[in-house]
């Protein structure tokens, strides 16, 4: 991630000042002398200064305020991102010989966000390839959606504790889609739900808020004692596109059965968006998730390779490392060792935020399709594949998919039809 331009009282600039956390009135007059061709003599060492000393993080070039009244003002600016802040300052004048500074930015409003259509139906959720294959590198950083500095501390139950204790059986996948791609009635939602319950889960994994299933699967879930991961789906139209599935999530605003929100899955190895972009969408939307009464982690989910690439960016905004890990695209891993390479990718991933725990949002076998070197799709490698992962990362791992999606094209190695595994577990 670009440094961010540090706006600190006495003076809009950056550079030194901005590496201390102390209220140091001498160094910040004299560089304010320097700044506007004052000579430091000209200040005085005693001045004192009617303000108080605050921080704020601004993503662009930094502007020197120059003092030409006494009174509060209100600006307005827009960032270069997608959002519009007002910043209210008040000027200030400082007893010292021939000079006048300003005490700036004494509150920030927080940013409003642009209001965008009605969220469409998602496109379809492929699985990754493997983590080893090289990917492109997303396109070049562009300013987050806030003003303010994505905040690195984790909230609610995020950081080192599980989000959800289960044995080796967590979490697995639901798109409420029929075989030809409509939407599930809210009767045929519950059957799965109830079937998901009883294969032993606790948790389910909605990829986005189409389809009513924020109230047709939370209320199943709810009649079911289970709990949700929640989606936010960014797609080829981009992230203004997704806001509206925040403003349903707020809305629904159920967050005694939400134990994790997911805000993009693989939208930067899709290229739908970049890392700095993505990073201010995660900012902004935690923020309002926030203020609504939500009090549990929230992240992305990506292959490895881009947490390796973009871990810089997104490591300050997300509370968990969220990523999708399918051993079936290396042609190296039999079904057997399903299990062992991906605890292996886990352990890789923990190294790129150092401190926060990470999940396995999406995992499985397909259980039909061609052989991709050594790992071979069917029925018994699927259950093998699985058992294998449930044995090794179970605890960590949201299994995909409950059922085949057979409203998708058959894809790579034609798999993209045949992850449904609930049978597995139904055995």
């Amino acid at each position: 991630m670009k440094p961010a331009f540090v706006l600190a009282a006495l003076g809009a600039f950056c550079g030194a000042a901005s590496a201390h956390a102390g209220h140091n009135h001498e160094m910040l007059h004299k560089m304010m002398a320097k700044a506007r061709d004052v000579s430091p003599s000209h200040t005085t060492n005693n001045a004192t200064c009617g303000c108080v000393t605050s921080v704020s993080t601004w993503y662009g070039e930094a502007t020197l305020v120059q003092p030409t009244t006494t009174s509060p003002r209100t600006t307005t600016q827009t960032s270069t991102s997608y959002s519009t802040i007002t910043l209210h300052e008040t000027t200030m004048t400082i007893t010292a010989t021939n000079s006048v500074y300003v005490c700036p930015f004494t509150s920030a409003a927080a940013p409003t966000s642009e209001a965008s259509a009605p969220a469409a139906h998602s496109e379809a959720h492929t699985p990754a390839p493997a983590p080893q294959s090289p990917a492109p590198a997303p396109p070049s950083y562009s300013a987050p959606a806030s003003s303010k500095s994505p905040s690195p501390s984790p909230s609610g139950n995020a950081g080192s504790a599980p989000i959800s204790g289960n044995g080796n059986q967590w979490a697995i996948t639901y798109s409420p889609y029929t075989a030809a791609g409509a939407c599930k009635e809210a009767g045929a939602v519950s059957v799965d739900i109830s079937s998901i319950k009883s294969a032993g889960f606790t948790t389910v994994r909605l990829y986005s808020t189409d389809c009513s299933g924020l109230h047709n699967v939370g209320n199943a879930c709810k009649e079911y004692g289970l709990k949700l991961v929640l989606g936010v789906f960014i797609d080829n139209k981009g992230i203004d596109a997704a806001r509206p599935q925040v403003t349903d999530i707020i809305s629904w605003g159920q967050w005694q059965i939400v134990e994790l929100i997911v805000i993009g899955n693989e939208a930067l190895f899709n290229h739908y968006c970049d890392a700095g972009a993505l990073a201010g969408f995660i900012a902004d939307s935690k923020a309002q998730f926030q203020a609504a009464g939500y009090g549990g982690p929230c992240t992305t989910t990506e292959t490895l390779n881009i947490w390796q690439q973009s871990g810089s960016s997104l490591c300050g905004v997300v509370d968990v490392i969220g990523a999708n890990v399918h051993p079936f695209f290396n042609a190296e891993v039999s079904p057997d060792q399903a299990g062992p390479f991906t605890a292996g990718q886990i352990e890789i991933l923990g190294k790129v935020c150092p401190g926060k725990e990470v999940y396995n949002l999406e995992s499985g076998w397909p259980h039909s399709g061609q052989a991709n070197g050594k790992a071979t799709p069917g029925v018994e490698a699927q259950s093998t594949a699985i058992k294998s992962i449930m044995e090794n990362v179970g605890a960590k791992t949201v299994f995909f998919s409950f059922e085949d999606d057979l409203w998708k094209q058959p894809g790579q190695f034609g798999v993209e039809q045949s992850w449904g595994c609930n049978k597995v577990f139904s055995a």
